[in-house]
């Protein structure tokens, strides 16, 4: 099961998180459920007490919240919240039958961050104090255990701008019930649920919840309605052949079989408001041996095959003996017959009416033989029925064959393996007549079945053409190669190359990933390093689908993952049609400020060794300790805004202009140049270029002659431009 998580927020000079234990953080990252709910607890005065039931997907949150002051001395909340995965409950260690539990606990938490991070009346306004564990040791007096809850509110959206806000007026005595009960029928429809002695009322909602349920049966298929989860579970008799289940677990309840009191005999699964329950009945057994007599003499089983034959045309070989029947084949009407064409028999065979252990005698008749068998005397036949391991049946159909013809014959519904001597002077036999008329009745049958269908649906069906013509259809590979503001709109920066990617995830912990959809199906993306980094994504449609690409920059850490940016695009495929086949992604930063998240994680992995050294003072001297502490927490005035604004400009002039001219021979203009570390003239000449080529219309000219042209030779290629410009 898993750990209780803890969150504690409140207002400081906003509002915040003061504390967090290990797991809480990741699992409350995707449930979207806003803590801050100052707005919705205006009643709650100083000294008053509130609690809130919030619904996410996979979690619910038990909240406790209180009136505090935050560091302006504006009214705030302080918020102990509980992160309880759905169907569990919070459980005393020590006293599992506590139905205070989880009240118990919110409460000793609250009081707990008020023993340790307020002095008269004030919280404390050193975030790193406020974030201390004080709450392991009480957390470890409980425990997560499974709870069979409704699927109330699974499918709620937290990210809805106008939130669905629900009011229970209880008493504080009657609150236990509440949040021991927090998936309830009324509460589906709200994010959260407050419950105060003062709260606005606008759910009237008793302190005890009838919880009713449905009842689904599988072995009958049975469906019951309005069944209270401690109702004895529903009575299944078991089949001729199967054992019933022991009368303890006849006589327990939905709940106990939910807990799984009742395996292997009854399982139970809760389904949102339904229980599924299956009772699994175990099978009869009944072990016979077979004594094969031929005349007065006893023959070995292994030079026999016996065959069962159901009523329903079934077919099984006796695959041992001794053997075993279970279930519902000791009590079928069945019949033993041979199963090659060396003896011959065929005797009824009723189980019910031998005992476990019991032997039946068969009786065997040799077969009349025929030219064509030259099966040696003494070797056992093979059989026309495969054997069967085990309890496993196999059915088989035309089992029995004629062995002069290989054809299979009936005879009075019994196939029949031999041909009496008796026939071969009889111009028409019996047997020939109906080889002959079974095979013309079964092609009428099958003749006057296809005319049926056919006429049924040649008047309820219509035929339906969807015609796509060739040219509409587009079938191409899509290159999206990366793009960051170090460089110019659209211009590949030198540190997404090839030779630098590679390098990323080992010295930076940088990585890419892109993905893509095609009307919500997923696009074959590969991933190429060429002379550039870049994607390969597979576009299959029709001109009015559309393609979501998404693009993801992740930091991987020691054990964790984040997402730090994410890029959405879209493309309808009528523009990709006719376009380019190689399209920039352009990130909104340069590279180099993405690699800040490594510096920031070494600076708070930094941090912790030092907040854990200062730690260690406190034993010994409390004096240094809050020395120590202060100037671990002193704000960065000594950050002037002047050596921001100096760093920023040190960080937009770090390219040299020789990146400015790379750009300048592709053809394309440059963009911010203050970017640039500028030679003498060169900014000028930038500047020229940008406005030669501004509304020049043959720019397939200007890129082919640009190509070879350096910073002494580009004032003469814009002039050429500008003439050409002059003349239209």
């Amino acid at each position: 099961m898993n750990n209780l998580e803890l969150i504690i927020s409140g207002n400081l000079t906003g509002f915040s998180r003061f504390y967090a234990s290990p797991g809480a953080n990741n699992l409350f990252k995707d449930t979207k459920i806003d803590l801050d709910c100052r707005n919705f607890v205006t009643f709650v005065e100083e000294k008053d007490k509130a609690y809130a039931i919030s619904f996410a997907p996979q979690v619910i949150s038990l909240s406790l919240i209180t009136r505090i002051l935050d560091s302006f001395h504006r009214p705030g909340i302080l918020v102990v919240s509980l992160l309880l995965p759905r169907n569990t409950k919070v459980e005393s260690v020590n006293n599992p039958q506590d139905e205070k539990a989880v009240y118990q606990l919110l409460n000793a938490i609250n009081n707990k961050f008020y023993e340790k991070n307020f002095k008269d009346g004030m919280l404390n306004q050193n975030p790193i104090v406020l974030m201390q564990d004080y709450y392991s040791e009480i957390l470890a007096n409980y425990r997560l255990v499974q709870d069979n809850q409704r699927g109330v509110n699974v499918s709620i959206d937290n990210s809805a701008f106008n939130k669905n806000v629900g009011y229970v007026k209880s008493a504080e005595k009657d609150i236990v019930s509440y949040l021991n009960t927090p998936c309830r029928r009324n509460y589906e429809g709200y994010q959260s649920i407050f419950i105060s002695p003062k709260a606005p009322q606008n759910i009237n909602e008793p302190v005890e919840e009838l919880k009713l349920y449905n009842v689904y049966v599988n072995n009958t298929e049975q469906r019951l309605s309005n069944v209270t989860i401690d109702s004895v579970i529903q009575t299944v008799f078991p089949e001729r052949g199967e054992i019933d289940v022991p009368d303890n677990v006849k006589n327990i309840t939905y709940r106990q079989a939910l807990d799984g009191q009742g395996v292997p005999y009854v399982k139970a699964n809760m389904n949102g408001d339904t229980i599924h329950l299956a009772y699994r009945f175990e099978k009869e057994e009944r072990q016979v041996t077979f004594k094969i007599m031929k005349g007065s003499d006893e023959v070995d089983f292994s030079l026999v095959t016996l065959v069962i034959q159901n009523d329903d045309g079934t077919y099984y070989t006796i695959s041992s003996n001794p053997y075993i029947f279970v279930g519902k084949e000791i009590y079928k009407a069945k019949t033993l017959k041979s199963g090659d064409d060396n003896y011959n028999f065929s005797q009824p065979l009723d189980l019910s009416r031998i005992p476990n252990g019991g032997t039946i005698p068969v009786k065997i008749l040799p077969a009349v033989s025929h030219p064509s068998n030259t099966r040696a005397v003494n070797s056992k036949p093979t059989p026309l029925v495969p054997p069967v391991g085990g309890h496993e049946k196999t059915l088989v159909t035309n089992a029995y064959r004629n062995v002069k013809n290989e054809s299979p014959i009936r005879n009075g519904g019994v196939l029949s393996f031999f041909k009496s001597n008796n026939d071969k002077g009889k111009s028409k036999s019996k047997h020939e007549i109906r080889k002959v008329v079974i095979p013309l009745v079964a092609l009428w049958l099958v003749l006057g079945g296809i005319y049926a269908a056919w006429t049924y649906f040649s008047k309820n069906t219509e035929t339906k053409t969807m015609n796509v013509e060739t040219d509409e259809l587009i079938d191409k590979t899509i290159s999206f190669y990366i793009a960051d503001t170090s460089g110019s709109q659209g211009e590949v920066s030198d540190s997404l190359k090839k030779d630098l990617y590679g390098k990323l995830d080992k010295n930076y912990h940088i990585t890419f990933e892109l993905s893509a959809l095609i009307n919500g199906i997923p696009a074959k993306v590969e991933l190429l390093k060429n002379d550039t980094v870049h994607y390969d994504v597979n576009v299959g449609g029709v001109p009015d689908d559309s393609l979501n690409v998404n693009l993801i920059v992740k930091w991987t850490g020691k054990g964790m993952q984040e997402s730090i940016l994410k890029i959405p695009k879209t493309y309808s495929l009528s523009e990709l049609k006719e376009g380019e086949e190689n399209i920039a992604i352009q990130l909104p930063v340069a590279f180099s400020e993405l690699k800040i998240y490594d510096e920031v994680d070494r600076l708070v992995r930094k941090n912790s060794k030092m907040l854990a050294r200062i730690r260690a003072v406190e034993r010994k001297s409390e004096e240094l300790y809050n020395a120590l502490m202060a100037a671990y927490d002193k704000k960065p005035d000594e950050v002037l805004v002047e050596d921001v604004k100096q760093h920023e400009a040190k960080e937009e002039v770090k390219l040299k202009d020789s990146e400015a001219l790379k750009i300048i021979q592709k053809g394309n203009g440059v963009s911010d140049l203050n970017k640039y570390e500028w030679g003498k003239g060169h900014r000028k000449l930038a500047e020229k270029w940008n406005s030669a080529i501004d509304g020049f219309n043959n720019m397939r000219w200007v890129k082919k002659n640009v190509a070879s042209k350096d910073w002494s030779t580009l004032q003469s290629f814009i002039n050429e431009i500008n003439d050409k410009k002059n003349k239209k």
